[in-house]
């Protein structure tokens, strides 16, 4: 119940798409996992504020966290078909103490209104062996995706000879 201006009791409305991208934003924000919807103090608390209130499931939170991606992914895609100038790139391939591959994908351009802007683009699982067919193939694809591979100014590589196969492969 909240209090009107005349001091009448009026019952709340909650609109739960309102209520689940909230609580996506939360999760995105403080890079809480998904299972955090489940916390049991956090039920508790929200059915103490609201005792109609819906709970979601870590399901849906992932779900709904995916829309938001997904959502900010195109409003970057089309940031990108704006722009006039080249962009710079970089990737970073690693693998981790449990011998599990990673490689990110970092952009780096001058967006419509004259601010450096750097995003991190892709970042995803790479399982070893890193061969230079698979690093050439899974480069290529994150660009093409992003469609930004005909507006590539410049791509930032460390000193690896599988690399070289990978700068043919992107001037080709």
């Amino acid at each position: 119940m909240i209090v009107e201006r005349l001091g009448n009791l009026k019952a709340r409305k909650i609109y739960q798409m309102v209520s689940h991208e909230l609580c996506a934003n939360l999760i995105i924000q403080h890079g809480l996992p998904f299972n955090f919807v489940k916390y049991e103090v956090l039920r508790t608390w929200i059915t103490y504020l609201n005792f109609d209130a819906c709970l979601v499931s870590r399901n849906t939170i992932k779900s709904d966290v995916l829309k938001i991606h997904m959502k900010e992914r195109s409003i970057l895609k089309e940031e990108f078909r704006k722009i006039r100038n080249m962009i710079c790139s970089t990737y970073d391939l690693w693998t981790s103490l449990t011998i599990k591959g990673y490689i990110a994908l970092t952009t780096h351009y001058v967006n419509t209104n004259w601010k450096s802007c750097s995003k991190i683009l892709n970042f995803c699982h790479f399982p070893p062996p890193h061969t230079r067919f698979e690093l050439s193939k899974k480069v290529k694809g994150f660009l093409h995706v992003w469609g930004i591979e005909k507006i590539l100014f410049s791509f930032t590589l460390d000193n690896s000879s599988t690399n070289d196969v990978l700068i043919k492969t992107l001037k080709s």
